[in-house]
């Protein structure tokens, strides 16, 4: 199984290189498309092995469908600039086309942490992992994000086109990546990647 890991970034200095450190595991491309970032963020990038495409002229789900075109896996992992996948989920990622083969997306579970450090207490299920297909498409300028609901049927679409049915796509609960957007940047310099117990 080859994985084309596509990000689109702008301005996430303060937490691109502890995103790649996780990235650059598993994936076997890392593909960046740039929104016109003026911190420093493509700077940290070019430390790792990763083709960035600089496209601020691009809305984001324009930017999304050109790192779509430009990839070579057979899978497409779909990443933010601002979460974190810790070991142990990487891991149990690794495995899934092989244990669901008939399955051509799969949903995790995403925590959200808040300014304050919390946990947000809703936990989105968003399609973050899928088969590189000609008919997979983004379309919508934000959240760019496909939601599930606990039996893996889509909720909403607002940001992409997955013309499949509901049983194509595996929701796997047990798998969760960490979402650190929301929480002060000075915490953020302080992060390690969390172990917790499944719940």
């Amino acid at each position: 199984m080859n994985i084309s890991a596509n990000l689109v970034v702008k301005n996430e200095a303060e937490f691109i290189e502890k995103v790649l450190r996780q990235v650059v595991k598993l994936a076997d491309e890392i593909l960046i498309a740039d929104m016109g970032s003026t911190d420093g963020t493509m700077r940290i990038a070019e430390q790792f092995p990763v083709q960035i495409f600089l496209l601020e002229d691009k809305r984001p789900d324009e930017a999304r469908n050109f790192l779509l075109k430009m990839s070579r896996g057979d899978w497409i992992w779909i990443v933010d600039g601002d979460e974190v996948w810790p070991d142990e989920e990487l891991e149990k990622l690794r495995k899934l086309p092989e244990e669901y083969p008939d399955k051509i997306a799969f949903a995790f579970t995403f925590r959200h942490f808040l300014p304050s450090g919390n946990e947000a207490r809703h936990k989105a299920r968003p399609i973050r992992l899928f088969r590189r297909t000609p008919d997979i498409r983004w379309a919508g300028i934000f959240p760019n994000e496909i939601l599930v609901d606990d039996k893996g049927k889509v909720i909403t679409q607002a940001g992409a086109n997955i013309p499949r049915q509901e049983q194509d796509i595996k929701f796997i609960p047990d798998i969760k990546f960490e979402h650190y957007g929301g929480i002060k940047k000075s915490q953020w310099r302080a992060y390690q990647p969390k172990k917790y117990e499944n719940h």
